[in-house]
C-alpha cells in the first residue's frame, strides 16, 4: 500500500515549510489530523414519551444522567420541543430528541412541516419504542425514505421485558423465546418484515444488540462523515476499537507521507544552505525533538480514542455500573500505564532501534546515515507510530473485557439473568 500527498498537500506543506520550517509543519500537520473535528455529525432520535430516549442518548454518548450533559431521564417528562445533546468528546456529534408523531400537540398533518428544518440537518434518524412501532412510525420511516433519509428501528427496555417473563413464567422461561416475542411484536405493523429492528437495554450497553447497533450506524452513515463518526464515538466494544484501529492505521500512511515530504524538505535545506558543523548539530538535535513531539502527540490522541484518560474511564466505568476504583486497580496490576510518557518514549526509542536496525540490512551506511542524520525515516516513522497503536489499542480490549466481566458478574450476584 502506498500514500500519495496530493498536490494541494504539499503545496500547503510547503508554504508552512517556507513560513516556519519544520515547527510550522507540524503545526500544519495538526491542523490536518484534527480537521474531522469541524464536519457536523447529526443523529435524530424519535420516539414517544416514556420510551427512554434520554437514557439512550446518553448510553450513546456513554454518559449518566448526573453527569454534566447528560439528558436528563424522567419518566413524567413529555418531549415538547427538540432537544440538542452534544457528545462529551466530539462537540460537533450532536443527537437530536424529537417529540414523537401522532399525540395531540405533534400532529402527523403538520409534523414534518413543523420540524422541517430540524429534520433535515439530521444524518440518520433512530425511530425508538419500548413496545411496537405504531402505524405513525411506520408513515415517519416512510416520509424519510422521499427524503432519502436513512434509518433504524430500535426497541427499548428490553432488560425490563426479559425480567418481567421471568417472573410470570419461571419454569418455563427462555430468553431467546422472549427476546424473539418482542421482535415479532415490535415489527408487527412494519410493512417491510425483514426490516431490522434493534433490541437494546440502554442500561446495559455489552448485551443484547446495542453493539449491532452502533455498527449499523456507521454503516449508514454518509461515507464522507463516517471517518469522523467513527472518531467521534466511544471504544465500548472490541468491535468499535477495531473500526478505531483500522481508520487510525490508515491515517497512519497518511501522516507517515505527509512527515516523508517534511523531511525531504529540510534535508535539502540542510545540505544546500552553507552552516558550521555546530549550526548543523543544533538542526539536527531540534529535528529529533520534533520526531518525538510527533510520536508524543499522536499517542496522546490514540490515548484519548481509546477512551483510556482518566475522564474516560471514569465515565465508562459508570454507564456500565463498574467500580471506577476497581478499573484503575485493574489498570495498575496490568500494568497498562496508558498514561506513562516515560513509557512511551521507550515504545519509540525500541520502535526507532528495529526500524533502523532492519534499514542497515539493505541500505548502503552513507544514504543511512543521511537519512536518519535529519529525521526518522519513512519506515521508523510508520513503525513506531503501528507500535504505539496496538500498544493501546491492547489496552482498550483489556479494559473493555474487564467491565463486561465485572458487569456480568454483579448482575449475576444480583440474581437477575
Amino acid at each position: 500500500m502506498f500514500c500519495v500527498v496530493s498536490e494541494t498537500d504539499e503545496k500547503l506543506l510547503k508554504d508552512a515549510f517556507d513560513a516556519g520550517g519544520v515547527e510550522e509543519c507540524r503545526r500544519h500537520l495538526q491542523k490536518k489530523r484534527d480537521a474531522w473535528k469541524n464536519i457536523p455529525l447529526n443523529i435524530g432520535v424519535i420516539g414517544n414519551s416514556g420510551v427512554g430516549k434520554s437514557s439512550f442518548i446518553n448510553a450513546l454518548r456513554c454518559v449518566t444522567a448526573d453527569d454534566e450533559g447528560g439528558a436528563e431521564v424522567d419518566v413524567t417528562q413529555c418531549t415538547q420541543e427538540v432537544e440538542r445533546f452534544h457528545h462529551p468528546k466530539n462537540p460537533m456529534l450532536e443527537f437530536w430528541d424529537f417529540p414523537g408523531v401522532g399525540t395531540d400537540a405533534f400532529r402527523k398533518e403538520t409534523y414534518l412541516t413543523e420540524f422541517a428544518a430540524d429534520l433535515q440537518r439530521c444524518d440518520i434518524f433512530l425511530l425508538v419504542t419500548a413496545t411496537r412501532f405504531t402505524e405513525n412510525d411506520i408513515w415517519l420511516s416512510e416520509e424519510f425514505g422521499k427524503l432519502e433519509k436513512k434509518y433504524l428501528f430500535v426497541r427499548t427496555k428490553v432488560e425490563q421485558d426479559i425480567s418481567g417473563y421471568k417472573k410470570a413464567h419461571p419454569k418455563t422461561h427462555s430468553e431467546k423465546a422472549v427476546l424473539e416475542k418482542i421482535r415479532l411484536e415490535a415489527k408487527e405493523h412494519l410493512k417491510d418484515k425483514d426490516a431490522p429492528v434493534f433490541l437494546i437495554d440502554s442500561y446495559m450497553t455489552s448485551e443484547f444488540q446495542f453493539d449491532e447497533l452502533e455498527q449499523r450506524i456507521i454503516s449508514e452513515f454518509p461515507a464522507a462523515k463516517r471517518s469522523a463518526l467513527i472518531l467521534s464515538l466511544h471504544s465500548t466494544s472490541e468491535q468499535m476499537i477495531q473500526l478505531k484501529v483500522d481508520e487510525l492505521r490508515r491515517r497512519i500512511w497518511r501522516l507517515t507521507a505527509h512527515f516523508a515530504l517534511v523531511n525531504l524538505l529540510d534535508y535539502v535545506r540542510a545540505i544546500t544552505i552553507p552552516r558550521t558543523l555546530w549550526a548543523f548539530t543544533e538542526q539536527v538535535m531540534r529535528g529529533i525533538q520534533l520526531d518525538m513531539n510527533i510520536f508524543t502527540d499522536e499517542s496522546q490522541f490514540y490515548v484519548a480514542q481509546f477512551g483510556l484518560d482518566g475522564e474516560s474511564l471514569r465515565r465508562y466505568a459508570a454507564s456500565h455500573s463498574v467500580d471506577n476504583d476497581k478499573l484503575n486497580a485493574f489498570l495498575e496490576d496490568a500494568a497498562v500505564g496508558v498514561d506513562d510518557t516515560l513509557l512511551v518514549r521507550e515504545i519509540i526509542r525500541i520502535s526507532y532501534a528495529e526500524a533502523v536496525g532492519a534499514a542497515e540490512a539493505f541500505l548502503p551506511k552513507w544514504i543511512l546515515s543521511a537519512v536518519t542524520s535529519t529525521r526518522a525515516s519513512i519506515g521508523v516513522t510508520y513503525l513506531t507510530l503501528n507500535a504505539i497503536l496496538d500498544k493501546y489499542a491492547k489496552a482498550a480490549l483489556e479494559v473493555t473485557k474487564f467491565t463486561i466481566d465485572s458487569a456480568a458478574k454483579d448482575v449475576a450476584s444480583s440474581g437477575v439473568n
